[in-house]
This record gives structure tokens, sequence and C-alpha cells, in this order.
């Protein structure tokens, strides 16, 4: 009994999950399991769904979302948070934060050098007084003004930024559409992560960075932040964890923006 003119049989798609199973109709044999595709996408920055009438669907997510990897960019602005040495711990600025010429710099010599402790950091950018600022643990304050803002130091991005190479010439003052996070942890003495990150209050991703597992890989760790616009004042706030926190650039961590390319 075949799916032909003049019987009540029906083919119809069908979901199984998030698999989508395309049914059609053999006169011969009746209903035939046709292609079968995995709904998911594999972009966390999609909801995907399966819908018998209409096959696979992939939703974009509103809002910030967060992905593995290190975005395709031209940096803009950034703070750094690294460990105890003879010089600066805490640098605020412009582009790769290389270069003293760009960047806000201050000591930090309480961070912990042994042993495991928590600190509560900021990292905030207001567009009406286009100034950038960071904190740690609500007591230390950094900032770093723009445009003829105070205390100010030249925004690099604007005529020379960091960016990949053959990609964009600029990346304007306020243009910024992505944000990268960066953990090191480059020596097995130590251990970095970040804990509760939010974005404007909203939890990034699991809000989970790095790992405080000081026999962990050690190395660079990088997550892409999309879908938010930058441009607007924005705050992001995390609770970072360190076990022994030494080394100056062998631990640290980082918030960087700018304009995708």
């Amino acid at each position: 009994s075949g799916c032909v003119d003049g019987t009540s049989q029906q083919c119809a798609n069908r979901c199984d999950g998030n698999m989508f199973t395309h049914v059609t109709c053999n006169p011969a044999s009746g209903c035939v399991d046709g292609t079968t595709k995995n709904c998911d996408d594999n972009n966390a920055c999609t909801t995907d769904t399966c819908n018998p009438a209409t096959g696979c669907v992939n939703t974009a997510i509103t809002g910030a979302c967060v992905t593995p990897g290190a975005p395709n960019f031209c940096k803009g602005i950034g703070a750094r948070w690294k460990g105890y040495n003879t010089g600066a711990e805490l640098y605020l600025g412009s582009s790769d934060l290389g270069s003293s010429t760009y960047r806000t710099e201050r000591n930090y010599n309480t961070f912990q050098t042994t042993g495991a402790l928590t600190y509560p950091i900021s990292f905030s950018w207001d567009a009406s007084t286009k100034v950038i600022q960071m904190t740690v643990t609500d007591t230390t304050t950094l900032s770093n003004g723009f445009d003829g803002a105070s205390p100010n130091k030249p925004y690099y991005g604007q005529t020379n930024p960091t960016c990949p190479s053959g990609s964009l010439s600029s990346c304007p003052l306020g243009g910024w559409n992505v944000m990268e996070i960066v953990v090191k942890d480059s020596i097995t003495s130590s251990g970095v992560e970040l804990r509760n990150v939010k974005l404007g209050g909203n939890l990034l991703g699991t809000g989970s960075f790095g790992t405080i597992d000081v026999t962990g890989m050690p190395g660079f760790s990088s997550w892409t932040v999309s879908g938010f616009d930058f441009n607007l004042s924005f705050t992001v706030t995390a609770d970072m964890n360190v076990n022994g926190f030494t080394g100056n650039e062998n631990i640290r961590v980082e918030f960087l923006v700018g304009c995708s390319v």
C-alpha cells in the first residue's frame, strides 16, 4: 500500500530531538526516510530548533554572545592585570597596551604571590566623558581619557591601530563592536581564572574563563564577545581568582575592545 493518489496515507517530515528528517513518498513502498540533518550549527550565538514543517531553524541570540577563540579585529581599548613584579601591574589604554605612550599604568604590589586569593575587578567605558577605567578590589582605580578628556593619553587606534595584516586602516574612537577576553597562564607554578564575568550586569556565557589549576596546561586562552554595542557606555565586572600570581607577564588577564574586520 504505497502513498499514491486516492489513498489516505501522508508522509510527513519529522524531528527527533535536534535531528530533522525529510520524508518522501514512494508509490511502491510508502513513506521513505530521506536526508537527515543535525540542526545544531555549532554556533554558540544561535539557538537551534527543529520544525517538522520548515526544517532546521537557527535563530540569533539577542544580546552579547561568547564564543571560544580570539576575534579577527583591530584593537581599540583595553585593560590588563598582570602578575606581581618590580614594575607596574595595571595597564589601561588603547591598542595592544604594549607602549607606555598610549597607556596609563600603576603599581599594585599587594597582589598575592603565594596561595589563592580573589580580586574583584572591573573595566568600563563612559561614552559621554570618553574615559575608560579599571579597578581592583573596588579600592584601586585607574582612569584614562581620550579626545581631551583627563587624564589623557592619545588614542592609538584612530590612525594606527593594531590590526591583522591587510585589514582596516583605523578603528575609530567609539567605533567598537567586539571584545576579547584573554587569560594567560604560561607557567605551571601559578594559576589564574575569571569567574562571574558580567557585561552590564548580565552574565557572559557561563561566566567562567581560564582555570585556577596551577598544574594545568599553560598558555593563552581567548574568547570573543560579540552582539553588543561597545560604542555605548559599558562596564565589565569579574572575580579574578589567582594562585601564585607571580612573574610579570607570565600570568595576566585582559579585556580588549575593538573593531571587527
